[in-house]
Order: structure tokens, then sequence, then C-alpha cells
């Protein structure tokens, strides 16, 4: 009989267990950043740009929903009918200053 491996038996208990998930993924990231954070500064900086780089191609390849290019398109119509409906990078900011 060939025996199970780690991942699947991980899988099973996670099947066993649906409410304690969400809690077992916390506690894992947890155990991660704990190991992670006994890096050297420069490593730190490399691997957050490489975890950049990655979700940036990710969401490269994932298409759009087609609500939200719907919206996009409408935006964008928007714009182009009356550009002076846009802000400002400045209106932006201060908009948000006032929220805060």
């Amino acid at each position: 009989m060939e025996r199970p491996q780690p991942s699947s038996i991980r899988r099973a208990w996670i099947a066993l267990l649906p409410g304690a998930l969400g809690r077992l993924k916390i506690l894992t990231m947890n155990s991660r950043l704990k190991e992670l954070s006994r890096l050297p500064l420069p490593e730190k900086v490399q691997l957050v740009e490489d975890l950049w780089d990655n979700i940036a191609a990710e969401l490269e390849a994932m298409p759009l929903s087609p609500a939200l290019k719907a919206e996009m398109d409408r935006r964008l119509q928007e714009y182009l009918e009356d550009p002076s409906c846009a802000l400002t990078l400045e209106e932006v900011q201060a908009r948000m200053r006032k929220r805060q």
C-alpha cells in the first residue's frame, strides 16, 4: 500500500475542519512571517520586490470580469467626453485628507 503524501494528509485534515481553515492559514502565515522577519534587510527588500513582480504578472494574466470592463469603459468614455470631470492628484489627496 502506498503511503499518503504529507500534502494529501494536510488536505484531508483541512477538509475535516472547514471552520478552522482560516485560522490554520493565519497560523501558517504568522509562522512564515516570523521566519522571514529574521532575514537581513536587503533580503527582505528583494523578497518584497519579487513578490510584487509575481503579483503584477498574475494580475496581468487575470482576465477582467465583464462588469469591471464595462465600468472601466464607461469611465474612460465619460473622461473622453468631458476631461474636466477628472480630478488632479492634488484634488484627490485633498479629499483624502478631509476624510481623516
